[in-house]
């Protein structure tokens, strides 16, 4: 369950395209992949793009036995040709959420490419992106900020306009 300043909030308040920044150990992975499932279990369909299996993994865990495969296309661990066929021909790609999880292993064409998708929840750590620029540059509705000083380990910064305080996932 995804909390915004200790309680629990309206799905439908959430602006994409989501930013989600954070650096390994820092609860951002976590975080991503259950706001995913909840963005799920509310009905929206999804293209899930990962670096790693463990991702894959944990989303299943969390959405059980209401798992769809015609609702959740699943792509192969960082191949971005794939992704970018995906992109170009899903025909009903303009009605899913992409997730893309781990931005800062892509090339610069994949990830240009990507941004050109407004249902975007997009995870990584921008301090060792490739392509720093062109993602802070970009005109994001949510951030949400993990690693900050201000915050506990495991909690983050949420900045919208319908959205903003301290954010975490509670198992």
């Amino acid at each position: 369950m995804i909390l915004i300043n200790r309680a629990a909030f309206e799905i439908s308040l959430l602006e994409f395209p989501i930013l989600i920044n954070g650096a390994d150990k820092t609860g951002a992975s976590h975080y991503s992949i259950e706001l995913l499932a909840e963005l799920y279990k509310a009905g929206n369909k999804i293209m899930f793009f990962s670096g790693y299996e463990m991702a894959k993994t944990s989303f299943k865990k969390l959405t059980g036995d209401s798992f769809d495969t015609e609702k959740v296309l699943i792509l192969e661990d960082a191949n971005e040709t794939q992704l970018v066929e995906v992109l170009d021909t899903l025909p009903d790609i303009h009605d899913r959420i992409l997730y893309i999880k781990n931005f800062d292993l892509y090339s610069q064409q994949t990830i240009e490419k990507i941004l050109s998708f407004s249902k975007l929840l997009f995870m990584g750590n921008l301090e060792s992106a490739k392509t720093k620029d062109v993602i802070e540059s970009f005109e994001w509705k949510t951030k949400i900020w993990f690693g900050r000083p201000e915050v506990e380990k495991y909690y983050a910064v949420i900045e919208s306009e319908k959205l903003s305080g301290v954010t975490y996932s509670k198992e």
